[in-house]
């Protein structure tokens, strides 16, 4: 799992950081659909 060449060092450290889901119960679907979304930002974010 991860991609062929390896994680860079920019990819390990956003690794690092704590994300939460929002509150309330969340159905196994939409929490990874809300999980990718938040991943999606912080790379947006931190280019």
């Amino acid at each position: 799992i991860g991609p062929e060449g390896g994680f860079t060092h920019q990819e390990l450290a956003l690794s690092q950081q704590r994300v939460s889901l929002p509150g309330g119960i969340l159905r196994s679907e939409t929490a990874a659909v809300a999980a990718a979304v938040l991943m999606s930002q912080q790379r947006v974010q931190h280019g």
